[in-house]
């Protein structure tokens, strides 16, 4: 039995399942940029070609970090290991992911309210906007976003607990 109470060949034999293999790529990239971003924090500089640092970090409950920065302004970050992230079905997800905390903010607050999303999809690169990437889809991404509102969320999704707000 090893220090952490569960063999290590059984955690093996989970990562080695292809959802296994997603899931800890994807908690390893979201892991790497919280490290970053709490560096950022502890060193009170931007880093990673970002124009801004935290003074405080939040995992909620979709283990998305929340950022508190310097100039006021909070940061709600999606990060996401997928290639192919700025196709507009997979946008309209992560603007369903940010939904909900567009909505619990108080409305005379939301010009503070930044949205982050980290991924892999070369389409963006470094300095990429999202405003810049998506110009050519926003109708199609938009049809998307309102397509999934349209339908009813299952009753252990996190939207039931929002989507009447929208």
């Amino acid at each position: 039995m090893s220090e952490f109470f569960i063999p290590e060949q059984r955690l093996i034999e989970l990562a080695a399942t292809r959802q296994g293999r997603v899931s800890i790529a994807g908690f390893n990239y979201q892991a790497s940029y919280a490290v970053a971003r709490l560096a950022s924090m502890l060193a009170r500089r931007s880093i990673l070609n970002l124009p801004d640092f935290p003074v405080r970090l939040r995992y909620d409950w979709g283990e998305d970090l929340d950022e508190a920065c310097e100039d006021g302004c909070v940061v709600f970050t999606q990060c996401k290991r997928i290639a192919s992230m700025g196709q507009p079905s997979k946008l309209a997800e992560v603007f369903q992911s940010f939904a909900p905390k567009w909505l619990f903010v108080p409305p005379v607050k939301r010009t503070n309210v930044r949205f982050r999303l980290v991924c892999t999809d070369p389409k963006f690169g470094v300095f990429g906007l999202l405003a810049d990437s998506i110009s050519a889809s926003r109708a199609e991404c938009k049809k998307h976003f309102a397509e999934a509102l349209q339908s009813k969320p299952g009753d252990r999704a996190d939207r039931r607990l929002w989507q009447s707000e929208a």
